[in-house]
């Protein structure tokens, strides 16, 4: 089955995530008793609610302490016990509601993206499919082929606008190169015509691409499966204006002084083993010490290089690339 290409690209959203985005914004309604396969977002999760009570304890926990302890104690200055407990209560109710409302604001980073709360619905018996981002329904009689996708890639303008603004700063600050997951229906009416529905716009992790599995095994369709690199993605997202420049890749001068950096400590590492072997061989008591000191001196000089060097070649929005192809899975039922 022949996929348009463009149909599998990364498509950036307009989406701010969180620090971490560890609690999930959606979850999957399907069980094999139930006629329907919904896609809801969620802002109080189980593990959202869980979190939640955690932090409350454990910030009273440390509330209790801290009054209990001024009530023991007679504070210095003169100053009130009710005040100090009043400012204690204050502080900690302060402290609480900030960690919650980041934790709510995490989870409910793409919540814009769906309407009233829903992503997704499929109907098992009438085959209809609902996407209600888009307001379109699909009913069995319109369509032929139906294909669940998953792209990881970069939002690659969005990092090159970065790049172009810390390099008017003097080049300082890290600029962020998060990975992240799509996925999609691929939907081919019976006229062949293609559309495409988002469903998940979440963080590169583990958990999301089992959760698409259970989709898959819920919808009991093909499953096509992309990885595209940062500069693929700047390729297919970048449209340069009339005499633009493309983002400036990494400084070579930042490359080299990491570079010579190694290099001296990797030679320091080398001299101290080699000073050591010399005088392993003269039986030296400090040479075993010696030897156990530059060897890893040495390997971790080596190893920073080389990750950096692989960093720094990943990040490069200018590198070349070999385009990369969805990769189409066949439902397969157990048994």
């Amino acid at each position: 089955m022949n996929i348009p290409s463009e149909l599998t690209e990364f498509v950036p959203e307009k989406v701010t995530f969180g620090t971490s985005a560890p609690f999930p914004s959606w979850e999957l309604h399907a069980n094999e008793f139930s006629d329907s396969v919904e896609i809801r977002n969620v802002l109080f999760s189980r593990t959202a609610i869980l979190s939640i009570i955690a932090i409350v304890a454990w910030m009273t926990l440390i509330g209790g302490i801290i009054i209990a302890a001024i009530i023991m104690n007679n504070p210095p200055g003169n100053i009130p016990k009710a005040l100090l407990i009043v400012f204690a209560s204050f502080a900690g109710l302060s402290a609480t509601g900030i960690v919650i409302a980041i934790l709510l604001y995490e989870v409910s980073s793409n919540a814009s993206l769906w309407k009233e709360g829903l992503r997704f619905r499929y109907d098992k018996t009438s085959g209809e499919l609902f996407f209600p981002r888009e307001n379109v329904r699909y009913s069995r009689e319109d369509y032929d082929t139906l294909i669940l996708g998953i792209t990881e890639g970069y939002n690659a303008v969005l990092i090159a606008k970065n790049i172009e603004e810390r390099n008017k700063h003097g080049g300082k600050g890290d600029i962020r190169t998060d990975c992240v997951i799509q996925a999609y229906f691929l939907i081919r009416r019976k006229d062949g015509t293609w559309h495409r529905h988002l469903i998940v716009y979440n963080l590169y992790s583990k958990s999301v691409h089992r959760s698409v599995a259970k989709i898959q095994k819920a919808m009991r369709c093909p499953l096509a499966k992309r990885r595209m690199t940062l500069p693929e993605c700047y390729a297919t997202q970048h449209v340069p204006a009339a005499g633009a420049e493309r983002a400036a890749p990494p400084k070579a001068r930042d490359m080299l002084i990491v570079y010579c950096f190694c290099s001296l400590f990797m030679a320091v590492g080398l001299g101290i083993v080699g000073f050591g072997l010399h005088g392993l061989w003269h039986a030296n008591d400090d040479a075993v010490g010696a030897i156990i000191f530059g060897t890893p001196f040495f390997l971790f000089s080596l190893v920073f290089m080389l990750v950096w060097r692989h960093v720094t070649k990943s990040n490069d929005l200018s590198a070349p690339y070999t385009p990369s192809e969805a990769v189409l899975s066949e439902w397969e039922q157990a048994g």
